[in-house]
């Protein structure tokens, strides 16, 4: 799922997803005499914001945009959690 804001001066994104949403056991592979278990129910949230620069503040060479965002997984009990800034 993704929802889209926008902001008079920059655009937030957010997404939503939850895998294996019944939280079966399954297999996802067998090879080489080796099975491979499929991942338990998880459940990740997602958020970036664009900024952008005022109108008229464009310059050749230098960058008029940026990126920020942060990651929210939540699996088996377990959360993960991550920043970025690009």
């Amino acid at each position: 799922m993704r929802y889209d804001m926008q902001l008079p001066k920059n655009n937030i994104v957010w997404r939503a997803n939850v895998e294996n949403v019944t939280n079966e056991n399954y297999w996802v592979s067998a090879s080489d005499g080796y099975l491979t278990q499929g991942d338990p129910r998880s459940l990740k949230l997602s958020m970036t914001v664009n900024f952008q620069a005022p109108p008229g503040a464009y310059r050749p060479g230098v960058q008029t945009h940026r990126q920020a965002g942060a990651f929210f997984c939540l699996n088996n009990g377990e959360a993960t959690a991550a920043i970025f800034n690009g």
